[in-house]
């Protein structure tokens, strides 16, 4: 399963970073077709289309803005928020639930790419807002699912934005910082490569309020919760599990220059239409899931092992906002996604012993 963010050394998590990086970079390459016959000469073409189009910059190459980082945390209860949905169509509004001990905040939204090495790039700021503290919180003892009932206070506009993964970041002021994680996501993956970001993994591990998927307030499976909710904040930084894991396998995919596309497995649960024609790549989904395995996807690769054991779906028959635990092995999903050469578990070895690593994907490839 995957190792949740118990407070190791940065040593620990920059290994495990790296060695998801190390594969991500080969899958990457994989998946765009990429050797060193195929991309010497469209680097050629791209260099005649730059001097052809000399005012149309790329969206990586567009100047950077590197002050995104969190300098200040604080206290837990200093700032912190979530947003009414995990992902928006460009041009389409986010509602923000926020809390704080400061007496005004602001917002910043930051897209993460690569921007010649900045990393994020600032494409809008909110004016600044009027603090409060929200304290609403409901615990449903039947499922232990911990729910917050916080007002919304602010509507973050996307007019104008790109697709892509964001950062939306709450600056208090008294200094303290965190973030918000917002997927603006593509309608269109055809001959792309389609990022799939998981929402669902970060939830399923998320212990704001006591409670996750694996564990309880007394740090026991039995008490863990049988649902959780969407609508709480993220611990820890707001966005941990994104930044540990996918942020930067976003930064080095928009270097490379491919076509990319956005999506969340929230998203490919209800409309998988966005996988169709297109490499489509699980950053860290707890699951493939139905839509892979019903759409035409040229080519699949996952970000992490723990694809191969645990599916996290969103239950249909349940109140928004809720996701149910339910684990089973990958070759439960279809015959034909086990037994297709582009389905590659490229990283996330060190989450289980490597004999079983090694088992699994023998069995996949």
């Amino acid at each position: 399963m995957l190792a949740a963010w118990d407070g190791r050394t940065v040593a620990d998590k920059g290994l495990q970073r790296r060695a998801f990086l190390g594969a991500a970079a080969a899958a990457i390459g994989a998946a765009a077709g990429c050797s060193a016959e195929a991309t010497a000469r469209p680097r050629a073409a791209a260099s005649r289309t730059r001097r052809a189009r000399s005012t149309a910059v790329p969206e990586r190459d567009q100047p950077g803005d590197p002050d995104f980082w969190i300098r200040s945390a604080g206290p837990a209860d200093a700032v912190e928020g979530y947003a009414g949905q995990v992902s928006v169509r460009p041009g389409e509004a986010v509602a923000l639930h926020v809390s704080t001990t400061g007496s005004s905040f602001r917002v910043s939204a930051y897209r993460v790419g690569w921007y010649g090495g900045a990393q994020a790039r600032l494409v809008w700021r909110s004016d600044e807002i009027r603090g409060r503290r929200q304290r609403e919180v409901s615990f449903a003892s039947a499922t232990r699912t911990v729910t917050t009932r916080w007002a919304p206070v602010l509507t973050v506009p996307t007019a104008g934005w790109p697709e892509g993964a964001y950062l939306l970041r709450l600056d208090a002021s008294h200094g303290h910082q965190r973030y918000v994680p917002l997927i603006v996501r593509s309608a269109d993956g055809a001959g792309k490569t389609v990022i799939v970001h998981a929402p669902e993994t970060w939830q399923a591990y998320n212990l704001w309020g006591g409670y996750d998927l694996y564990q309880g307030e007394d740090g026991s499976y039995g008490t863990r919760s049988l649902q959780v909710s969407f609508n709480r904040p993220y611990e820890g930084d707001g966005a941990s599990r994104f930044m540990i894991y996918e942020r930067a396998f976003v930064v080095l995919a928009e270097r490379t220059g491919i076509p990319l596309a956005y999506t969340t497995g929230v998203d490919i649960e209800r409309d998988p239409s966005v996988l169709r024609g297109a490499t489509a790549i699980y950053t860290n989904s707890a699951a493939v899931g139905a839509g892979a395995t019903t759409t035409r996807v040229d080519q699949i690769a996952v970000g992490n092992a723990n694809n191969t054991y645990t599916l996290a779906g969103v239950a249909s028959n349940q109140s928004p906002g809720c996701v149910t635990l339910a684990s089973d092995m990958v070759a439960m999903l279809a015959p034909e996604l086990v037994e297709s050469k582009h389905f590659e578990v490229f990283a996330g070895l060190d989450a289980f012993p490597a004999q079983e690593a090694q088992r699994d994907q023998g069995r996949l490839r």
